[in-house]
């Protein structure tokens, strides 16, 4: 099947992350760990930090062509690291521009803000980035996911369900 890209930074959610990559992998994804340190990105477990997962790819050598889709788990401070990472938002917005699917849960949506991806858009996110979203140009939706192009968003980590069910659909 297709090759996806799951970016990460340390501090994502950890739960998301595993909810993501078992519902990509059991639909026959292949899955590549794409962030901007090289080595591992530590995960952030509900009240505590969580495990250490390996990188495959670092992010200044991701390119878009190489991937069927991004997806973003959720983390307050993995978002704040990736929309800051230049390499991260080119790869975002690249993939999109391609016409591929580009997915963000919760927070993660801050790099699609980044990424110049928000404006006229219907898109949803953690409640507390509605304005930023609003800001940006997206047209704020309080449901658990939505699909709106090849631009897929998820309101929190209780929603990454529903959220996988679209970054499946889209890659079908």
């Amino acid at each position: 099947m297709a090759q996806v890209a799951v970016v990460i930074a340390s501090g994502f959610e950890q739960a998301e992350m595993t909810a993501i990559c078992a519902g990509l992998a059991a639909a026959g994804h292949r899955l590549s760990v794409v962030s901007p340190k090289k080595h591992a990105a530590r995960g952030w477990d509900n009240t505590h930090w969580g495990a250490d997962l390996p990188v495959d790819v670092a992010a200044i050598d991701a390119e878009a062509q190489d991937y069927a889709a991004v997806v973003m788990p959720g983390g307050v401070l993995s978002a704040d690291t990736l929309r800051a990472d230049e390499a991260i938002v080119r790869l975002v917005r690249d993939t999109a521009v391609q016409g591929k699917p580009v997915a963000a849960l919760g927070h993660a949506v801050w790099v699609l803000i980044e990424a110049g991806l928000a404006k006229q858009r219907r898109m949803t996110g953690a409640p507390s980035v509605k304005s930023d979203l609003i800001h940006a140009g997206a047209d704020w939706a309080d449901v658990p996911a939505v699909e709106d192009g090849k631009v897929i968003t998820g309101h929190h980590g209780h929603d990454v369900g529903a959220f996988v069910d679209l970054v499946r659909g889209a890659l079908a």
